[in-house]
């Protein structure tokens, strides 16, 4: 009997534990979300545009913001062509997310 009540606390403390965590990324991740676009938004203004926008063409590699293209380094473009990638994705997965959870209610 007491080896029972010891397991349900367990199991009540691990519980807590996983709301606890659950609610610290629910709190945190739209934070981590928006500061990845901020910090997108101010390399891309740095850098003179990004490579969403940008082009490759016979191995030079542009970035673009507004019609004006900057030559830059490839790996440069492959930064930002990666961080663009990242940055929308994970719009795009917390946005499915969102939906999920509306539709679980």
């Amino acid at each position: 009997m007491q080896k029972a009540l010891s397991q349900v606390a367990v199991n009540v403390h691990i519980g807590k534990m996983q709301r606890r965590r659950r609610n610290r990324i629910r709190h945190w991740g739209p934070f981590a979300l928006l500061l990845n676009l901020f910090v997108f938004v101010a390399v891309a203004f740095a850098l003179g545009g990004d490579a969403v926008n940008g082009r490759r063409a016979g191995g030079v590699h542009y970035l673009s913001s507004g019609g004006v293209e900057t030559e830059v380094a490839p790996a440069v473009w492959w930064y930002s062509q990666i961080h663009a990638t990242v940055t929308f994705g994970s719009f795009a997965l917390y946005l499915v997310y969102r939906l999920w959870r509306r539709s679980r209610r």
